[in-house]
């Protein structure tokens, strides 16, 4: 046995063209240097924006041209923006809550190392909740007095510049329900899900705010995503309110808000068509076509920017866009009477939210497609 294991050894070096000496482990976790008492303060704790930012100046570049949204990126940062975390493992997190959408928590996340040539300084490559970004944050000045820290420091993001005041301590009402932990605390059930649990319907609960109301179901309100493609061009539906139909026959329907349904002034129920199906613990739907909503274009005038985009026409000045390929994927967390805690992974968003127990007896319906005839 020995003696053949020998020879297929010999057999895979020769056949790869390795030797011993050519074996090279690389380390790519990235440990930031801490021998800096300041970035040593900066880090493991969680900074929160005080007041507006201010936007220094802003410049175009023809390194990176960018999106339509990178115009409103920054009232992101004076309007949205909420903490930042560098942890020592070399990873940060950084909230954010759209005014646009006030119940959904946008936990960026992302990298650091100190900067090599810049003192007091550190380069973040994030995801934001438009892009990508690269950022210099430099420390203008920190003070700390009885366990108070104030922060000021500048970010440099290759095309606007910003300078933000941050403390220790949580001022902003938004953040009051800002807990870091919820992830640890709230993970995926990797148990088999059955079929029959799902068959019924389940709503987000901005799809019906008369049933679902704020006051009686505050914690379920709230919609933790650790990823948006781009919040202004590709808005994902889940966040502003749907309800997901899942029939026996493997048939699903996308049912969408109340409140666009009232701002259309449709009288029938405004819906897709989609398929359903279950593996493993994940229930899988697949639409034909789905209602496009971007906030940008609604509030911005910004153009569409996504794949597989069907223009249908207008109602009262609103866009009637579909989007093909359309897929939402659940995992459940932890189930309720009322409802069910999922991540639902879409072609756009990652997102932790719950689903109520809603009806679903849909009675007349309109597809996208034929809403505007």
């Amino acid at each position: 046995m020995k003696k053949i294991l020998s020879i297929l050894l010999g057999l895979a070096c020769l056949l790869s063209g390795c030797e011993k000496d050519e074996t090279i482990l690389y380390n790519t976790q990235i440990t930031p240097d801490l021998s800096n008492p300041v970035i040593q303060k900066l880090t493991n704790t969680t900074w929160y924006r005080n007041g507006m930012n201010t936007v220094q100046e802003e410049w175009a570049t023809l390194i990176s041209i960018p999106k339509p949204s990178e115009a409103m990126a920054s009232m992101l940062y004076s309007m949205a923006w909420i903490n930042l975390t560098l942890h020592r493992d070399g990873t940060i997190s950084m909230l954010y809550i759209p005014p646009i959408l006030p119940h959904v928590y946008i936990h960026c996340q992302g990298t650091w190392t100190v900067s090599a040539t810049e003192e007091n300084t550190v380069i973040i490559n994030t995801k934001t909740p438009v892009s990508s970004a690269i950022i210099k944050l430099k420390v203008l000045n920190l003070e700390i007095q009885d366990n108070v820290a104030a922060l000021n420091v500048s970010m440099d993001f290759g095309n606007r510049l910003i300078t933000a005041f941050l403390t220790n301590n949580n001022i902003d009402p938004r953040g009051e329900t800002f807990d870091e932990s919820w992830y640890a605390n709230n993970t995926v059930s990797t148990s088999p899900v059955k079929a029959e649990d799902f068959i019924g319907a389940w709503a987000t609960p901005q799809y019906d705010r008369e049933t679902t109301p704020l006051a009686k179901y505050p914690n379920e309100y709230i919609i933790r995503s650790t990823h948006v493609d781009d919040l202004f061009t590709q808005t994902p539906n889940s966040f502003s309110g749907v309800k997901f139909i899942f029939q026996e026959n493997g048939k699903a329907y996308i049912n969408y808000s109340k409140e666009y349904k009232q701002s259309l002034g449709l009288e029938k129920e405004f819906v897709s068509d989609a398929r359903w199906t279950v593996k493993g613990n994940k229930v899988i739907l697949e639409s034909d076509e789905e209602f496009f909503y971007s906030a940008g274009e609604l509030l911005f005038g910004f153009p569409t920017n996504a794949p597989n985009l069907t223009h249908y026409g207008f109602i009262k000045d609103t866009p009637i866009i579909s989007q093909a390929k359309r897929f939402y994927i659940f995992e459940v967390i932890k189930r309720e009477q009322h409802g069910v805690w999922c991540r639902i992974t879409s072609n756009d968003a990652n997102a932790n939210a719950f689903l109520f127990k809603a009806d679903a007896n849909l009675g007349d319906v309109v597809n996208i497609k034929d809403v505007v005839k």
